[in-house]
């Protein structure tokens, strides 16, 4: 009877609320099924709620195949259900790049069952090889029955080839470009043909920037280079001449909190002060983008260039409506109503990479599953098919956040709503004093008191069903603390016995006083 995540007061009204509800059903005769947090911890929520279920006559039936498909496959835009086959995509690269096969599955399957100690892990891994391989197979049996091969096929059967006894070469040096984009299926190749020729290896890249993941890029054969080639001298190229010195600075150290990422000094002799800047907006984004744009052409001028970056090739969505663009969302096209001639580019990060422009505006910075990070494309189950997995969250993520930072060679700004900062965001305001920009007339939140129950969330202003206001926390729907009285946000009263919050409440004689948020729990009062 402890509810450890909760502190002091919070906790003896979660303690208190057991009660009253085992209390309420037991009066009235009803059944009260109850979970524990360690279910979800110990990943066995749904096995146990399912189980207490079917002990008390309750019927499952399995989920209708026609409504699935209308749900995942009909509808116009599912864009959560394209980036799920974006994951299988890349699943099938790095599974074919690392030379399996369809028996292949079986392995993997049964060391999923034996290593994985986490129940719900453990099934939703099974669940996603269930998936993906009929999916594969049909893939193979189709290209082979139009006589055609893949990319994967291709390397790895020029690589069946060098390893041949009468296969020869006359090469002295091997040379690759975008090292960093090395998979094992092309790592393969060359390493047969270097054990066939004893050349030498000159390799150019930067781990910082591996970014290729879905099309089977594994950067431990980057990081660990001589574990793979052998004897190895590494020349540093840390000179740049596209971004400020500030701006490498923090991009460097951002991207450095990896630390399977080479350390490296980058040095500039451009210097621009705050040159990166993060605007928040709380309703409309095309606003404060229109806005940025605005300053831009007056301090650089019409000709200048401006790259405008998603995470993905359908945020460019945000903008388009709105009075100040005109935008062909099917061709990712964008052009400025003021300023028709001013060269105004969008794209993904991804397309970005080896791109620049004058100035750079990031209009995904957002906290959700297709925000940046992407949570999806970082998915868990891709490390079953990559060398040496990495142990930070989102360790793509971030090379791909460092790429997107080093676009510009003056100023980068990124767009981002007050409420749904993301984590990468976060780290930048928090950690390298990264300048948080209110656009327009709007209020800022950020001063806004915290949220009692959960800790980490804010309390904001939202509208119920009835259009009357109240205050929630930011982090809903993972908190659902709400309080009545909206002038909490102003006039900030704290209990002197439990620290929660008082507001003015009135008698039955109508005088008013402050009573605690926590009442009947805390029956604590002052006068107002």
């Amino acid at each position: 009877m402890r509810a450890p995540w909760l502190k002091g007061i919070e906790e003896k009204k979660y303690i208190q609320g057991v009660h009253w509800k085992r209390g309420l059903h037991a009066e009235k005769g009803t059944i009260c099924i109850e979970s524990f947090s360690y279910y979800n911890k110990d990943g066995m929520l749904l096995s146990k709620l399912s189980e207490n279920l079917q002990e008390h006559g309750v019927e499952f039936n399995e989920i209708n195949a026609l409504d699935l498909y209308e749900l995942l496959c009909s509808r116009q835009n599912n864009q959560q259900f394209e980036e799920f086959v974006k994951l299988i995509c890349s699943f099938i690269n790095l599974f074919k790049s690392s030379g399996y096969s369809g028996t292949d599955f079986d392995r993997l399957k049964h060391e999923n069952r034996v290593s994985e100690n986490n129940p719900f892990l453990r099934k939703r891994t099974e669940l996603f090889f269930e998936i993906v391989r009929p999916i594969y197979e049909f893939y193979q049996v189709s290209i082979a029955k139009e006589r055609k091969i893949d990319f994967n096929d291709m390397i790895n059967e020029a690589t069946r080839i060098a390893r041949l006894p009468e296969s020869n070469f006359n090469y002295r040096y091997i040379i690759i470009d975008e090292y960093q984009d090395i998979s094992k299926s092309r790592f393969g190749l060359v390493k047969a043909i270097k054990d066939k020729t004893g050349a030498k290896v000159m390799c150019v890249g930067d781990d910082w920037q591996s970014i290729y993941r879905f099309a089977g890029s594994d950067l431990d054969l980057f990081t660990r280079f001589g574990e793979y080639f052998g004897a190895y001298e590494t020349m540093r190229i840390e000179r740049t001449y596209r971004n400020s010195q500030e701006l490498i600075d923090i991009a460097g150290q951002f991207v450095m909190r990896n630390k399977k990422q080479l350390t490296k000094k980058l040095k500039s002799s451009k210097s621009t002060p705050q040159p990166i800047k993060i605007h928040s907006f709380s309703d409309n984004m095309g606003d404060v983008v229109d806005a940025i744009i605005e300053g831009i052409v007056q301090k650089y001028g019409v000709n200048s260039t401006i790259m405008l970056l998603g995470r993905n090739n359908m945020d460019i969505k945000q903008l388009d409506g709105h009075h100040g663009f005109n935008v062909d969302i099917n061709k990712h096209l964008i052009k400025s109503e003021k300023y028709p001639s001013l060269q105004l580019s969008f794209m993904s990060v991804h397309k970005s990479k080896g791109l620049e422009a004058h100035n750079v505006i990031v209009i995904n910075g957002r906290n959700a599953v297709l925000g940046f990070p992407n949570r999806m494309s970082d998915d868990p189950v891709l490390q079953w098919v990559l060398t040496a997995p990495d142990s930070l969250a989102f360790a793509e993520e971030r090379r791909l956040f460092y790429v997107a930072l080093t676009r510009t060679e003056n100023e980068l700004f990124i767009v981002v709503p007050e409420r749904e900062k993301s984590v990468f965001v976060n780290e930048l305001i928090k950690d390298y004093k990264v300048p948080l920009i209110l656009s327009g007339s709007q209020t800022s939140i950020a001063s806004n008191p915290k949220c009692l129950t959960c800790n980490t969330g804010i309390l904001v202003e939202r509208k119920g069903k009835g259009g009357k206001t109240f205050l929630g926390c930011s982090n809903h729907p993972g908190c659902r603390r709400t309080y009545s009285d909206i002038r909490i946000i102003k006039n900030q009263v704290r209990c002197g016995t439990c620290k929660g919050y008082m507001v003015v409440r009135s008698n039955r004689s109508g005088a008013q006083f402050y009573g605690c948020t926590n009442f009947p729990h805390c029956r604590t009062t002052r006068n107002t």
